[in-house]
């Protein structure tokens, strides 16, 4: 019997390239995700630190120094509101990428799924194939030593 060939083979390359660029996508979000994580934290340490050192100085000494503090934190504070926007979208777009990956592992898993059962209907079949052979060839055998 000829040798078995999944005919959708490259299919389930096609489903390989897929899944191993949404994985990589997957990834590539994750580093981000926590760079700005990271980011973030360091906004919101420099605020605690600008606030700190804002309650140690105490009474500025002059209207312009106190005009500079206010806008700096201000900065801080609408720096930090940007940079919470950015990790919450990146979470959104992380969930929807691993939800991506995963349907694409699944359409690949549908594809071998079905290789494997070709592959077992195909060795079946060369099973029975063998078997009708070696049953004829017994058959044969006995045919020929029943004969004088």
């Amino acid at each position: 019997m000829k040798k078995f060939v999944f005919k959708l083979a490259s299919v389930r390359h096609h489903r390989e390239m897929v899944r191993d660029r949404e994985q990589q996508h997957l990834q590539a979000l994750d580093v981000t995700l926590e760079t700005a994580r990271q980011r973030l934290a360091e906004l919101e340490r420099e605020r605690a630190q600008a606030q700190q050192q804002t309650a140690e100085v105490g009474v500025p000494s002059s209207a312009d120094e106190v005009l500079l503090r206010a806008q700096y934190l201000e900065r801080l504070r609408l720096r930090i509101a940007a940079a919470k926007q950015e990790v919450a979208r990146l979470e959104r777009d992380l969930a929807t990428q691993r939800q991506r990956t995963l349907e694409a592992e699944q359409r690949l898993e549908v594809i071998n799924q079905l290789g494997e059962r070709q592959r077992d209907a195909h060795h079946r079949a060369e099973e029975r194939e063998t078997q009708t052979i070696a049953d004829e060839m017994s058959a044969l055998r006995s045919a020929r030593s029943r004969r004088p």
